[in-house]
């Protein structure tokens, strides 16, 4: 309506300077004429405006498929580590299989063992059989080491069975919970794909969208070139009679398209910006997945650790089982990383330590020792007060007590430590007999 409006004031306005001119003894024009030229005159003004949107739509396709082929190129990414992770993970229940069936080889030996001995019993009962009657102080005696024997036997073969099959429980366990997490895993990459899939359809179609719309442009500038040439020709004596009337209209016609402008930049970059919200909105969830992928994958790795040394410690009970010969490992875990340290090795010295601290939390010499380890060797004195704090809690009636607490006051910094320091006489770990005495005295 408002260009209708406009274009008819200037058509009034084109009559009016049509008839100044006859006044003013300019060549005759009717008015037909007058109104041809200026229909001619907005047809290219038109036309120039449709050419210069059609170039700015051909301009916002090729961003958008650019934009496009790069978040192509950041899914194919994503996808490929994915991929990665669920080998990874693979691998890791690969790995819980091999050490099954490790475990179960190692069953089967000690049963083939089990067996060997039975024969061997078997033929020394033969062997005693065939020897001649013996009083019967001593048949009786033997009688009685035959049932202990026995007896030990059924107690030996239940405590394996039983051990036995709580290491298979535990390991299918474990087994099944990797299973589960690669599933998972699977699932994830699955979706990611698919995905991929659509993201790379939605591409190939505004590709094709963006090349029909500038072909279609390309035709369409074409056509109004031409048509422009021509009116150009056509309006070139009209326009110089309405010079000034045309300029103020370009003028006003220039603040709209500056208007219309800046109206269509806001609302490029109010999609811009949705876009940008959206794109990071998926990073953070991709980015929380692959986090979620790669603690199962830890958790998975930790749990295949701690099988593992749960089967260790399973097959050193089982050796002290068969040879009936039962050792305080976490003592002697102590007495090792005592030797450690004397040796200058401090790392293996703590985890010696801290695995006999596993064995048996209530073991004082361990916590003494590595309070010890950590105030002289590692200067970690945080660490040394809670190792220190934690042996004189299981232990507040023994003779060194009173030097460990002033241990501890010095390493906290205060002035009655400062005082009585000369006193405490720190031995380190050279001045560790009394944990040697209590292992072997």
């Amino acid at each position: 309506m408002t260009s209708r409006v406009r274009r008819d004031g200037v058509l009034l306005l084109l009559l009016a300077v049509g008839g100044w001119g006859l006044g003013a003894k300019q060549p005759p024009a009717s008015e037909s004429w007058t109104r041809e030229r200026a229909q001619l005159w907005f047809e290219r003004d038109d036309f120039k405006q449709q050419a210069a949107q059609a170039q700015r739509q051909a301009v916002e396709l090729t961003e958008e498929r650019t934009r496009l082929l790069e978040r192509l190129k950041t899914l194919t990414v994503e996808r490929n580590a994915a991929r990665e992770q669920a080998e990874t993970a693979q691998h890791d229940v690969q790995a819980v299989g091999d050490a099954l069936t490790l475990v179960t080889d190692e069953g089967a030996r000690w049963r083939t063992e089990a067996e060997q001995r039975r024969a061997e019993v078997s033929e020394l009962q033969q062997q005693v059989a065939m020897i001649p009657p013996e009083p019967p102080a001593v048949q009786k005696a033997r009688t009685t080491l035959r049932q202990e024997v026995q007896e030990a036997r059924k107690d030996t073969e239940y405590l394996w069975s039983k051990e036995r099959d709580k290491l298979e429980r535990r390991h299918a366990d474990e087994l099944n919970s990797v299973r589960q997490d690669l599933d998972r895993a699977t699932t994830r990459l699955t979706a990611l794909t698919e995905e991929l899939r659509q993201v790379t359809q939605t591409a190939r179609a505004t590709e094709a969208g963006a090349q029909q719309g500038v072909e279609r442009a390309a035709d369409e500038v074409e056509q109004i070139r031409r048509r422009a040439a021509q009116a150009e020709a056509d309006n070139l004596r009209a326009l110089e009679h309405t010079r000034d009337q045309a300029a103020r209209e370009v003028e006003q016609i220039r603040r709209r398209a500056a208007q219309h402008e800046q109206e269509s930049q806001r609302a490029v970059d109010q999609a811009h910006d949705q876009q940008a919200q959206a794109d990071a909105q998926w990073r953070r969830r991709l980015a929380a997945e692959q986090t979620a992928v790669r603690r199962t994958r830890e958790d998975a790795r930790r749990r295949i650790n701690q099988a593992e040394q749960e089967t260790r410690s399973d097959r050193v009970r089982l050796e002290q089982l068969r040879s009936g010969v039962m050792v305080d490992w976490a003592k002697l875990y102590v007495r090792v990383g005592v030797l450690e340290a004397k040796l200058g090795h401090a790392e293996e010295a703590e985890r010696d330590f801290q695995y006999a601290v596993q064995l048996q939390p209530a073991l004082a010499s361990a916590y003494y020792n590595l309070g010890i380890l950590y105030d002289d060797h590692f200067n970690n004195g945080p660490a040394a007060i809670e190792q220190y704090e934690q042996y004189l809690l299981l232990a507040p009636e023994a003779k060194d007590a009173k030097t460990v607490r002033g241990w501890v006051q010095l390493l906290k910094g205060t002035e009655t430590a400062n005082q009585d320091r000369q006193q405490w006489n720190r031995p380190g770990l050279s001045g560790l007999g009394k944990t040697f005495k209590d292992l072997w005295g």
